[in-house]
């Protein structure tokens, strides 16, 4: 037997070039978060007894939102927030205010910044009756629809 033949064949073996290829590519995984907002609740207000020739009554209420974490959102009014209905059409008149009690329409948004979407937002707001009306006994309702935008 011949020792260096089996010995130079295991070495031609252990340095025969690879034949396999090999190469290397990256790729980029993207997201792009936007903004958006749902109402969550609105807790109506919901104003005390009135008694004809009160003075102005108010109520607070609340929009809530669950927003992108960042959005900016603005709610306004956009239907109703003016005139209650009660029976045979009688009328009370009401205005929407902001929490602080300024005016709540087109031009003064109720504006919020969400910090998280897992954390609702409140918006708070109220409804003032307007004083001494005249109205017959009943209840008086107003549908009021608002509008979201980012």
């Amino acid at each position: 037997m011949n020792w260096t033949a089996a010995i130079g064949v295991a070495c031609l073996a252990c340095t025969a070039p690879a034949f396999a290829a090999s190469a290397v590519a990256t790729f980029t995984v993207t997201a792009t978060v936007v903004a958006s907002c749902h109402v969550d609740t609105i807790d109506s207000p919901v104003l005390p007894l009135v008694t004809p020739g009160d003075g102005p009554v108010s109520a607070p209420g609340t929009v809530r939102l669950r927003c992108t974490k960042g959005a900016v959102a603005r709610v306004v009014p956009i239907q109703g927030g003016t005139v209650l209905t009660g029976p045979e059409g009688a009328r009370l008149t009401y205005r929407l205010q902001s929490a602080a009690g300024g005016p709540w329409d087109a031009a003064h948004p109720l504006v919020g910044t969400s910090t998280s979407a897992l954390v609702p937002m409140d918006l708070p707001f109220r409804a003032r009756l307007d004083g001494n009306q005249q109205a017959p006994l009943g209840t008086y309702r107003d549908t009021v629809t608002v509008e979201i935008t980012l």
